[in-house]
């Protein structure tokens, strides 16, 4: 694969959990913001689950990395388990 192709599609298989699981409104809620030194994170504003919403923060090397780390993580505090 090239570039961030493993990225992606590991966004992809997560999102299909997520969409098995999270309402559209927080999903539309969500973000993620990549800084230059290697670090990224992902939020949702707002959210039943957690009223004040939801943050993860850890290294990355894109975009679609903090999304499938932070909806990953997100599912697990839910005690969500995936498809495998």
């Amino acid at each position: 694969m090239a570039g961030h192709d493993f990225c992606r599609e590991l966004l992809k298989q997560t999102m299909k959990d997520v969409r098995k699981n999270i309402p559209k409104a927080i999903i539309k809620e969500s973000w993620a913001y990549k800084y230059s030194h290697g670090c990224v994170e992902f939020q949702i504003n707002r959210c039943e689950a957690a009223p004040k919403g939801f943050y993860w923060y850890g290294r990355g090397c894109c975009l679609w990395n903090a999304k499938a780390s932070g909806w990953s993580d997100y599912l697990k505090k839910l005690d969500i388990k995936g498809d495998e």
